[in-house]
């Protein structure tokens, strides 16, 4: 006899004239349509127009319904490819077709924008080697004073009740997709706080453990170990 939470049922996902049992399988048939296109080439898509048309939080609010897509070259600090679609209105617009797969919380779009605009920063902070192993392999650099979640709470607590009810529909920068003007108080406050902010560089299993010990302890900080290289900072 087995016992816990009953499953979960799971729910389809549709949207104009198409539909699918679960989310993996839309993503499967996203990306098995794409595969067929080589970086730079233009195609057109139903299922990726209709995708975005319908379940996009920007594009479905302004009614925009792109023609064609591309797999540009990604940009700097990414990996994989940078995915655009053409709007007739607009033009081409870089735009996350899994955002509409797994639509993401207002505070989810904030953190994921604040780490991509901090990426170069970090890039340029990154030592040669693990400050706990000393391993020169897989460099990570840990936000160990304060924590990145630590300083994004200090500074979300600027966003207004309205920016957080109606994010989906704001129109930042003019593009569809998520972005946080340099002039937001929520903005300046986070960047001033990270100019100030202790980062450490580790190896991805150092920081793996770091960040695991970290979530542990309730205040956020990291506990002190007798050993050097047994201590997760």
């Amino acid at each position: 006899m087995t016992t816990g939470r009953p499953a979960k049922k799971r729910q389809p996902i549709t949207f104009g004239t198409y539909s699918f049992p679960t989310k993996v399988a839309l993503k499967h048939a996203i990306r098995t349509e794409m595969a067929q296109y080589s970086i730079n080439q233009e195609f057109k898509s139903d299922l990726l127009a209709q995708l975005i048309c319908y379940r996009h939080p920007y594009a479905s609010h302004k009614a925009l319904s792109p023609t064609l897509f591309k797999q540009a070259p990604p940009t700097s600090y990414r990996s994989g490819y940078h995915f655009e679609a053409l709007f007739p209105s607009i033009g081409w617009r870089g735009i996350s077709w899994n955002k509409c797969v797994t639509p993401k919380t207002y505070h989810q779009e904030v953190r994921g924008y604040l780490r991509w605009t901090i990426a170069p920063i970090l890039a340029e902070a990154k030592g040669f080697k693990c400050e706990l192993c000393f391993d020169t392999r897989k460099l990570e650099v840990d936000h160990h004073s304060p924590t990145f979640e630590q300083m994004y709470q200090q500074a979300a607590a600027l966003f207004t009740a309205q920016e957080i009810e109606t994010w989906a529909y704001y129109d930042w920068d003019g593009v569809p997709g998520f972005r946080l003007p340099p002039t937001h108080p929520v903005f300046k406050a986070f960047m001033a706080l990270h100019q100030t902010a202790i980062l450490k560089t580790f190896c991805h299993d150092c920081h793996q453990r770091v960040t695991r010990m970290r979530r542990e302890n309730d205040d956020g900080s990291i506990p002190e170990a007798e050993d050097e290289e047994e201590r997760e900072g």
